[in-house]
């Protein structure tokens, strides 16, 4: 009962602290990402810190499973420990989930969510491919509701010229598609690693993902929560290896690769195989009530893999210390 108890508690901890992590993380990231060299940082914007908390929520969410079955190699239980954890789970997902898109949704529909775009600053040299800019003045609104500033261009490339001309911004302006997800092109080069570029992981898609099947109705929450159900399974296999660090790098490699496999939605396959699978009669039968029948199959079915796995290494273990 005990270690039933401190599962639920590490989970309500866990959970709590990685909110407020992941939300203070995220607004310093948006920060930096919309920093504009010359101009005043600011961290702690209304709009910045909702969309930083919404976000940490949904991240949270994804992560609290694994976190708990890791914490559960280093204290493993009974019987009830596992009812604890198939509930907390179960809870997640059921509730937790809907609930916070449901709140975010009724957020957005009382408060209006402007989006924050930001104007590059003059007096400074940013340079796109071949060409270098140098804001002559700061951008202005025009009377059509665009901003406008002067702007001295050169081109580096063999015969190029030196110009002066009116720059419209806008998201498809060369030096604002260069510095994505970066506002400033300056900002991006500081924060760029030397071998091309820092790797992100982002829970955006799968998010994304999951809110739409939840507007789509209940089959297509369960069809999605098929990659929830993967990563509640995995806690069968927290004592599959006598070794605790293997059974670590197990959780973190098999947690990945679902995370992997639900965010590129078999985007990896070679084409055949799937216009084999979208073909199927079948399976576009299914398409009908799930968003992607071959790989909600695919997480029941290595759900139930580690689950009889992990039961046939737990008669194992009992059976040898019957001896």
């Amino acid at each position: 009962m005990k270690k039933a108890l401190n599962l639920l508690l590490a989970y309500f901890l866990f959970l709590l602290f990685g909110i407020l992590a992941l939300t203070v993380f995220n607004v310093l990231n948006m920060s930096i990402q919309s920093f504009v060299a010359g101009r005043e940082i600011k961290f702690f914007t209304e709009t910045r810190f909702v969309k930083a908390f919404f976000d940490a929520c949904f991240t949270a969410i994804f992560v609290i499973c694994p976190c708990i079955s890791y914490y559960r190699i280093r204290h493993q239980g009974g019987v009830l420990q596992a009812v604890s954890y198939v509930l907390i789970c179960a809870l997640t997902w059921a509730l937790l989930f809907p609930g916070v898109d449901a709140l975010e949704k009724r957020y957005s529909a009382r408060h209006y969510m402007q989006s924050e775009y930001s104007q590059l600053s003059a007096g400074y040299f940013r340079n796109t491919g071949d060409r270098v800019y140098y804001f002559k003045n700061e951008f202005s609104e025009l009377p059509n509701g665009s901003y406008e500033a002067n702007a001295v261009v050169i081109d580096l490339s063999d015969n190029g010229k030196v110009s002066s001309r009116p720059i419209v911004n806008s998201p498809y302006f060369e030096l604002n598609r260069a510095g994505k997800p970066f506002t400033d092109p300056l900002i991006k080069q500081n924060f760029e690693s030397e071998v091309g570029g820092a790797f992100s992981f982002s829970f955006k898609n799968l998010i994304s993902l999951g809110r739409n099947a939840l507007e789509k109705g209940l089959t297509f929450y369960l069809g999605f929560a098929s990659v929830a159900l993967v990563l509640c399974c995995l806690y069968a296999m927290t004592g599959f290896f006598e070794w605790k660090l293997l059974n670590s790098c197990f959780l973190i490699v098999a947690s990945t690769l679902c995370y992997f496999i639900n965010m590129s939605g078999f985007e990896f396959f070679p084409s055949s195989v799937k216009s084999a699978m979208n073909s199927n009669s079948f399976v576009r039968i299914l398409e009908h009530y799930f968003d992607s029948p071959v790989l909600t199959a695919l997480n029941v079915f290595v759900s139930i893999l580690f689950v009889i796995m992990g039961l046939i290494k737990l008669l194992v273990k009992n059976h040898k210390a019957r001896k």
